[in-house]
């Protein structure tokens, strides 16, 4: 059933982390010991150790070491005296990117020369690779880890420009534990340079993004498809033989990180486990290894985001489901980022992304469904939620409460429906033996749930007035 498979993969992950950490055995029970679950990890820590012992075995049966082992044999030399260094100057380039046991070796390094210096060129907004053990607290906090500091701050860009420079900047430092950088765009420009696509059809979105920016050059330009997820990979021979003037390549958001395109088309931007952000979570086992994780909701795909959006040098389309969008979408829209929301229209396009709160779970949107009964709406997060509610009884509209009245959404219709008081139903118009009075859709002759409120008189034309 895939089972052992799956339990080698995770083994896999498991050795190449504790490597990377340089810990011993004996350091992996001491984790396990802290840890909440304690019996678990004990259990997961005895079980490796003859595993990892044999890959060392194997190892040395062959004459070779891995590339933790350059790592880790480095850090034993140095720290044993049995390597003394004569550098003054040690230069690390993509600092953002360094684990523990790396620092260690530097540390190492630098405590064999009393004036060595040690120079790291970085970026803590793009540190992205928490789960192969980097540590971005390395860099942010880099005074408390190597002492006294001073700091230069690389804040022009040639890559992108400033409207797409302000909306990426703004985003990633909604996390106040990024370190503060002002970033200058050399290319200025007055219009929006982020585009929103709302459809549940991603193709049809990504082939949207691709004919806006077929329509802007008339010479060849270079287009970088991102996903959060290498398998969300398009057709790509399909759409280079639709779009030969365009050079169009797909990576991941991960992948991409130092290379840049004219253009940037990042799809699969919904809600969920392989959504982006991702909500995928992380084995257990796999965190007692890792670095601690950032207070800050989705801190490293936040990060990751911002690495998609600063790939473009001129503009950026956006694809969401706007049934399903991602936090981050929904972030950019409410909190009023300068985009372009409402540039795609017409068959096929969402007007607006799903906005009304499910009651009841309080974390999905009420989106259209329709049934053998007709249209209703029901919540994003089914089957974890299966709430449901009415849809506008003329057009199918949603429909968002307003004092005791339900309105219909849509501008084109005047829809009002009253709220019973009692139980959220709606108030229908019946016919009865003294005439027609407002009762409570919830009504059940002789059922065990049933509403039997009632009302003579219900102001209609003043509500919708009002509305």
């Amino acid at each position: 059933m895939g089972r052992v498979s799956e339990f080698s993969v995770l083994m896999t992950q498991i050795l190449s982390l504790f490597k990377s950490a340089y810990l011993s055995i004996k350091q992996l029970v001491e984790k396990a010991n802290h840890h909440e679950d304690q019996e678990r990890m004990r259990a997961a820590a005895h079980l490796f150790e003859p595993i990892f012992e044999a890959y060392q075995q194997q190892l040395r049966d062959n004459a070779t070491i891995d590339f933790d082992d350059m790592i880790g044999r480095a850090i034993e030399y140095v720290e044993a005296g049995r390597y003394l260094s004569s550098y003054r100057y040690l230069l690390v380039d993509e600092f953002q990117d360094i684990s523990i046991s790396r620092a260690r070796l530097l540390k190492a390094l630098l405590a064999q020369q009393p004036e060595c210096s040690l120079f790291g060129v970085g970026d803590g907004w793009q540190s992205i690779y928490r789960f192969t053990g980097s540590d971005v607290s390395l860099t942010k906090d880099f005074e408390h880890h190597f002492g006294v500091t001073a700091t230069s701050i690389l804040d022009q860009t040639f890559r992108f420009n400033n409207q797409i420079g302000d909306v990426a900047s703004r985003f990633v430092t909604q996390n106040p534990s990024q370190i503060t950088k002002q970033i200058r765009s050399y290319r200025q420009i007055q219009h929006s340079a982020v585009s929103l696509i709302k459809s549940d059809k991603e193709l049809l979105g990504i082939t949207a993004a691709l004919d806006a920016i077929a329509a802007k050059t008339s010479q060849s330009a270079s287009v970088l498809l991102l996903a959060r997820f290498n398998f969300k990979k398009p057709d790509i021979s399909a759409l280079k033989h639709r779009y030969p003037q365009l050079s169009i390549q797909f990576m991941s958001v991960h992948a991409s990180k130092g290379k840049e395109a004219d253009y940037v088309v990042v799809f699969g931007l919904d809600k969920g486990k392989h959504g982006f952000p991702s909500e995928k979570a992380t084995h257990p086992l796999l965190e007692l290894l890792l670095p601690q994780a950032e207070a800050f909701n989705h801190a490293e795909e936040r990060r990751l985001f911002y690495v998609a959006l600063t790939r473009a040098r001129y503009h950026v389309y956006l694809v969401s489901n706007g049934l399903n969008p991602s936090p981050f979408v929904r972030e950019l829209i409410d909190n009023g980022y300068a985009i372009s929301i409402d540039e795609f229209s017409g068959k096929g396009f969402q007007e607006q992304i799903a906005n009304i709160p499910c009651p009841i779970c309080k974390t999905g949107y009420m989106v259209p469904r329709d049934s053998q009964y007709g249209s209703f709406f029901g919540c994003n997060q089914y089957p974890l939620c299966n709430h449901t509610q009415r849809a506008c009884q003329w057009c199918g509209g949603s429909l968002k409460t307003k004092g005791r009245f339900r309105v219909c959404e849509s501008r084109r219709c005047d829809f009002v429906e009253p709220i019973c008081p009692c139980c959220d139903g709606a108030m229908v118009l019946r016919k009865g033996a003294y005439g027609q009075f407002w009762g409570c859709s919830h009504y059940r002759k002789e059922a065990e749930f049933s509403c039997s409120h009632t009302e003579q008189f219900i102001d209609l034309k003043t509500a919708r007035a009002m509305t």
